[in-house]
């Protein structure tokens, strides 16, 4: 029975978000000079974050209960075969948020408490709405989405400034070929949902051209991140724009694919690739 609850808490996106947000937290600590490392904002942030995406997930679980009982992939899950107690998941999920929002609060500081509550609400609500009326959907997403690594940085450096608004720009323009990718080896799911994807409103030709856009944008974006790094800038934009043009390369490969199922698990395996390299170099920052 604790395994039923725990998968309803999303854990592969849970521990996802985590490797992105760290290497913000990181990040913001490279920049910080001979600034000490805090040890207690680390970890309040860690679990904080933790506890805050699980609750996230359990919610949005209970929220897609109708969507996912026509979707292959998530048929399963525990609210569609009613194998969990409602009351007591939902208890659950304000019970993980609470305790998430007060280690933010009390631990960092107020801009990573407020990045994590836009985040939080913005995954449920406008997300939420916005995916069930229209393709915009994923753009809608991706910024509550791109929430986990800002809020690493800000925890550390407590305030927005140049690179936190590039990292969190990256992160977007990330998301956007990622779930379009996933839209595509999904799309009989969605169309069974009525989930109005780009790729069944626009077709896949139109979605292969979109992600091309927004990951050559990228591209730009995680090169402003790394610009402002004291130590080994080119090295780091160097490696994240070869790990940019091999990904637009497994994408022009969409135009011409028979298979686009295929294809498009290729591109979301690319994208994943990407998003860990990314991550890792700013995990590794401060150690140059």
């Amino acid at each position: 029975m604790i395994k039923v609850y725990l998968l309803l808490t999303k854990p592969g996106i849970v521990l996802g978000n985590l490797l992105a947000a760290v290497g913000g937290f990181m990040l913001a600590y490279s920049l910080g000079g001979t600034t000490a490392f805090r040890w207690a904002a680390f970890w309040a942030f860690m679990i904080s974050t933790a506890l805050i995406i699980a609750s996230a997930g359990i919610i949005n679980n209970y929220i897609d209960r109708n969507i996912d009982k026509k979707m292959e992939r998530t048929k399963s899950r525990a609210f569609v075969l009613g194998s969990v107690v409602v009351s007591r998941a939902l208890s659950l999920a304000v019970l993980l948020a609470i305790c998430g929002f007060m280690l933010l609060y009390f631990h960092t500081n107020k801009v990573a408490f407020l990045a994590g509550i836009v985040g939080f609400l913005g995954y449920l609500i406008p997300y939420g709405l916005a995916k069930r009326h229209g393709s915009y959907g994923t753009l809608v997403g991706s910024i509550p989405g791109a929430v986990p690594p800002l809020a690493g940085y800000l925890s550390f450096a407590g305030r927005i400034d140049v690179t936190a608004i590039w990292l969190f720009t990256a992160m977007v323009l990330w998301q956007m070929p990622h779930f379009y990718a996933i839209a595509v080896r999904r799309l009989d799911d969605y169309k069974n949902a009525s989930i109005p994807v780009l790729p069944s409103v626009h077709g896949v030709n139109r979605t292969v051209k979109s992600s091309l856009f927004y990951l050559a944008l990228f591209v730009v974006a995680v090169a402003m991140v790394f610009r402002t790094q004291p130590r080994g800038a080119w090295v780091f934009i160097g490696i994240m724009t070869a790990m940019g043009a091999w990904w637009m390369y497994v994408g022009y490969k969409g135009f011409r694919a028979l298979d686009k199922v295929v294809w498009a698990r290729k591109f979301m395996k690319a994208s994943v690739k990407v998003l860990l390299v990314w991550s890792l170099l700013m995990l590794v920052t401060p150690l140059l």
